[in-house]
């Protein structure tokens, strides 16, 4: 299957979908407006928009960030460490109004409440979550599968996303 040209923005703004054309392989990209599936441009103005990016220090973190930034997008970066989150912000370049990095342990439901506090207080709004909190541990047959593991996996990759996303729901219902 070829996905050339494809970019994690674009897969953020919408679902692909294949079909044949003069006999090769083309993607076309389909977003539902309105509960129709309509083939549209991607978005590239995302000014005044506010989008918080959760695990923005990780693999992903910066090269979304960057994507976003150079649409328009005020950033709302964090990471479990103050270092990660604000070498991301430096290397965007932004001016300050436009840019927020801190530390927050989405582990933990009050300081996931605490920075939705923050960012609302400071911009008003909060236009899109983005959880790119990822990571690995593994190789071992699920037999000998140390549960200590899965029990680190299960909290990085489920709970932090359960409680960012309970932390956001009414800012991101009223954006």
């Amino acid at each position: 299957e070829e996905t050339q040209g494809l970019s994690f923005l674009d897969a953020m703004q919408g679902t692909y979908v294949r079909r044949r054309y003069k006999s090769r392989l083309e993607w076309n990209k389909c977003v539902t407006l309105g509960g129709r599936g309509d083939s549209v441009p991607h978005v590239t103005d995302l000014n005044g928009r506010v989008i918080a990016i959760a695990g923005a220090g990780g693999g992903l973190g910066p090269v979304v960030a960057k994507r976003l930034a150079d649409a328009g997008a005020t950033l709302a970066l964090a990471d479990r460490t103050q270092a990660h989150a604000d070498a991301v912000k430096d290397s965007l370049g932004l001016p300050e109004e436009r840019v927020d990095a801190r530390a927050v342990d989405l582990l933990d439901e009050s300081a996931a409440n605490d920075w939705v506090a923050a960012l609302t207080d400071r911009f008003g709004r909060v236009d899109g979550l983005l959880h790119l909190i990822g990571g690995y541990r593994g190789g071992e047959p699920i037999q000998s599968f140390d549960l200590a593991d899965y029990e680190f996996l299960h909290n990085l990759l489920v709970r932090t996303l359960q409680l960012t996303t309970r932390a956001f729901h009414s800012p991101l219902t009223e954006s």
